[in-house]
């Protein structure tokens, strides 16, 4: 038995992440292993429990939901907050000791429960695989911008990444480089000191920052040096685990592969204009700066832009979430140019991005793919992107797509003006799109992964036949 442990799980969850563990059990079972997952999901509702848990199934694979009420939770303080972390891991652990897999392969975005559950899998003697897929899992910013304004390398600094902590929460830099030079037992005895006294919390709070990068660095440390090996997604994910030190002889490179097969489209050379957003409407995705380069396009530019979101009819919205969703819908209300669609499952997917001239994909944060990136590049779309992580490793300007610079909407503006008055160029990168790796490559590193680990453990009864 494999042990998928991610941080959600379709249909409830839709992202990179998400669908990559989706394809990639789901392949698995098709290919006769016997697989389960473990996932976090979020829900609300103050009559309920804060802490729950939902046996589902879907396509096959058992799927274990450990729900956390935001109603009655408050998950952002993980890091000071052991009680709760603790009481949401002994839920995971609870389907580790049911489950009893063979090997656990965890998939986590941030690091806090998911170090718990790696080192259960370690006492238990059971091998962990841990792919790192996203920017927040190193950054305690999420972006991996130094300042906001730099591209960072991904290593974890104590004194680099507290100044960046502290500019981002509003302090003005040369105030946050001076306090982050602070020792750490000054901002220990300050947090404990201010956090019971209601008028100096936001002492507490300023405190508590330095103190999460050591905890985030131990947490680190832990889930790659209990794991047996450590799954990198792109190059960029690469040479930050290295710079945080995990051996390269320890690191697999594998990319995303696709959940549908590579295929030639042509798109007619008559049809109108069409560009699409596919993905969750959040800040780091880059939806308000499409928004406002669509609101600077001028009226008379035909073109429609399809944004195409789960998150648009998600019941439960993060207040950044809400506060995007809500610009979204104010563009869409005064331009008939954009429309609105739910999100797209599978049988969906190819079509929805093949009717596309281009697929936007404005991310202000390092992406370790895109996923969405592949799957358009299977159906030959081309991808206007953000020069930025996994975007500029795949994307190549002017040959596969167009890059501008991240947040930049004028620059945005610009593409979407000249390729809807003169749509033919685009249409033109559809020959130079190759086909495109798929799950089943993903798979196929995963399983060799798994019968290299598994022949160590003293049980192999999860190993089909070679």
């Amino acid at each position: 038995m494999i042990l998928l442990v991610t941080i959600g799980y379709p249909p409830d969850q839709v992202g990179g992440t998400e669908v990559y563990v989706q394809g990639l059990g789901e392949t698995l079972l098709a290919r006769g292993w016997r697989v389960a997952v473990a996932c976090l999901e979020e829900f609300s509702s103050p009559d309920a429990s804060a802490i729950r848990r939902r046996d589902t199934a879907l396509n096959g694979l058992p799927v274990h939901r450990i729900g956390l009420n935001q109603a009655r939770l408050n998950t952002s303080g993980l890091a000071f907050d052991d009680q709760l972390r603790l009481r949401i891991a002994e839920e995971f652990l609870r389907v580790l000791d049911e489950v009893k897999p063979a090997l656990v392969h965890v998939h986590p975005l941030r690091l806090g429960v998911f170090n718990d559950i790696i080192a259960a899998a370690h006492q238990r003697g059971i091998p962990a695989v841990f792919t790192f897929h996203s920017s927040t899992t190193t950054c305690p910013r999420g972006d991996m911008l130094y300042l906001g304004r730099e591209d960072c390398d991904g290593r974890l600094d104590q004194t680099r990444c507290s100044a960046c902590l502290m500019q981002n929460r509003g302090l003005p830099a040369p105030l946050a480089h001076a306090l982050a030079r602070l020792p750490q037992f000054v901002w220990a005895s300050t947090h404990a000191v201010c956090k019971p006294v209601r008028p100096l919390r936001k002492m507490a709070s300023l405190a508590s920052l330095p103190l999460s990068i050591g905890w985030l660095r131990r947490n680190w440390d832990t889930c790659t040096g209990l794991s047996a090996r450590v799954v990198a997604v792109c190059e960029w994910v690469k040479r930050a685990s290295e710079l945080n030190g995990v051996p390269a002889k320890k690191i697999l490179l594998s990319r995303h592969g696709l959940r549908i097969p590579s295929r030639e489209v042509r798109r007619p050379a008559d049809a109108p204009p069409v560009f699409g957003y596919l993905g969750r409407c959040s800040p780091e995705k880059g939806i308000e700066c499409l928004v406002d380069a669509v609101a600077q396009v001028p009226a008379e530019v035909k073109f429609t832009v399809e944004i195409c979101s789960a998150t648009l009819t998600k019941q439960y919205h993060h207040a950044e979430e809400a506060h995007c969703v809500r610009r979204v819908r104010e563009l869409a209300a005064r331009d008939p140019r954009v429309r609105l669609l739910p999100g797209v499952g599978d049988e969906q997917l190819g079509e929805t991005l093949a009717r596309w001239d281009a697929l936007l994909v404005p991310s202000l944060w390092f992406e370790s793919g895109p996923q969405v990136v592949y799957e358009a590049f299977a159906v030959q779309t081309p991808v206007i992107g953000s020069r930025r992580g996994g975007i500029a490793e795949l994307v190549r300007h002017g040959i596969t797509g167009y890059l501008h610079a991240p947040g930049d909407s004028a620059a945005l503006a610009r593409l979407l003006t000249d390729h809807a008055s003169n749509v033919a160029p685009l249409r033109a990168l559809r020959a130079n799109i190759p086909p495109q790796r798929t799950v089943a490559s993903v798979t196929q590193d995963m399983e060799a992964l798994y019968h290299q680990l598994l022949a160590r453990a003293p049980k192999v009864d999860a190993v089909p036949a070679p």
